[in-house]
């Protein structure tokens, strides 16, 4: 389910070794790379998020496009809530040569 979303949603989408690939192919040098920890998921973006989205839905509950995105943005936080144990976020830091 996840996976089928993510592939949906963002067709780019691969792991950390595709992602490496792509930027040496961008005539750039991974220096180092990590995995985002889910506690700064979770506290930072997606629960101030989901107080967001709840304020737009009355904002926006006359506009049928605003509300599909913004169920779109729920989807995409459950998702994470139910499958963050399979895949994550992952900063990369990479060198210009």
């Amino acid at each position: 389910m996840a996976k089928e979303y993510w592939i949906s949603a963002y067709p780019g989408i691969t792991d950390i070794s595709g992602n490496i690939e792509i930027i040496k192919k961008s005539q750039c040098l991974p220096v180092s790379h990590f995995i985002l920890p889910k506690s700064g998921w979770w506290n930072d973006y997606y629960h101030p998020l989901t107080r967001k989205i709840e304020t737009l839905k009355i904002k926006y509950k006359a506009d049928k496009e605003a509300l599909a995105q913004l169920e779109e943005e729920e989807r995409e936080i459950e998702l994470y809530h139910n499958f963050s144990d399979y895949y994550g976020y992952v900063f990369y830091l990479i060198k210009k040569v």
